[in-house]
């Protein structure tokens, strides 16, 4: 099957599109970090830079168009105005484009991936909107929110929405259960050695530990060399109840803005940008091009690795969609 990136950022839901056996024949990504590391990937730079600016007549026929589009207005990290903001007016370029493309033309299947906020964004009147454009547009629609915990220790739930053309016979793909091999412990996806500059020094470790220490008495629990989430290390204030959870429980959510990190029993850190990458399931092979690369900063990678999607979710997914 071949498809289209929209707003493919890092390209990492492009990844688990590829591994399922997928082909991709064109992509969308304005922001020139992620255009930068898309290239260390793919070998190429997306051949789109706005999809304000594309018209339907640039765009290869293809089987499916994926579009993870903005999350900012409708995540609870972010502003969260909803199909007010930029993200709705992302929603509606691409809705634009598929109105501007011939029916007999128009792709097989719709892949959207987007925070679980979606659904319940302006009262549940926003993703109602979703679904009846891409309906009016052709397409009958069907959805799931799935945690990343099922494949990989992250606790990432985002909704997942699948389109299918009417004018075709289609196999639901929802409800999807997820089976397999899976990482499923922090221990798994840790560097093994890790530069000072991830680590919390100082005043800043000190009031931290306090915190966490108070936190695992009051659990009954005592670190002895534990690998525990952390959340925001890097901040002393944080507006969440716990600053972390005990062994065995997954990452907290990593976004564009946070950067979480572990306690082992001794020191704080955040994650490196390379297990970042595996708690989005990125494959290895992927996440050393990235770092033999190093074409940008930590802040660049930590943002399009937040913004990204986890690769197994998408993976599982796409391998039932068939043309």
């Amino acid at each position: 099957m071949e498809f289209i990136d929209i707003f493919s950022g890092m390209g990492t839901l492009r990844i688990g599109m590829e591994l399922a056996g997928h082909k991709c024949v064109y992509s969308i990504e304005k922001d020139r970090n992620r255009r930068k590391i898309y290239k260390v990937l793919f070998d190429r730079e997306p051949e789109g830079r706005d999809v304000f600016e594309t018209t339907s007549s640039e765009i290869p026929r293809a089987d499916c168009w994926c579009f993870g589009f903005p999350c900012t207005d409708f995540s609870m990290a972010g502003k969260r105005k909803g199909f007010k903001g930029n993200s709705g007016n992302c929603f509606r370029a691409v809705i634009k484009l598929l109105q501007e493309t011939e029916i007999e033309y128009r792709p097989k299947y719709l892949f959207i991936e987007n925070v679980k906020h979606l659904k319940t964004i302006d009262n549940g009147f926003g993703f109602l909107q979703v679904i009846l454009e891409l309906e009016q547009c052709g397409y009958y629609v069907e959805w799931q929110l799935i945690n990343s915990e099922v494949v990989v220790p992250h606790n990432r739930e985002r909704v997942y929405i699948v389109g299918h053309k009417k004018d075709i016979n289609y196999k639901p793909i929802f409800p999807l259960e997820i089976k397999g091999d899976k990482c499923t412990v922090l221990e798994e996806i840790l560097d093994k050695n890790v530069a000072d500059k991830y680590k919390i020094r100082g005043k800043k470790l000190e009031n931290i530990l306090q915190a966490i220490k108070k936190e695992n008495t009051e659990r009954g629990f005592e670190n002895t060399g534990q690998i525990q989430a952390v959340i925001n290390p890097k901040r002393e204030k944080i507006r969440q109840s716990k600053r972390c959870k005990l062994p065995k429980n997954p990452s907290y959510c990593i976004t564009s803005m946070d950067r979480h990190g572990i306690y082992n029993g001794k020191e704080v850190r955040i994650f490196t940008p390379g297990e970042c990458c595996r708690l989005q399931g990125i494959p290895e092979v992927y996440i050393q091009q990235l770092v033999k690369s190093d074409i940008c900063n930590d802040e660049a990678m930590f943002k399009a690795i937040g913004l990204g999607c986890t690769v197994p979710i998408i993976y599982h997914i796409v391998k039932k969609m068939s043309i």
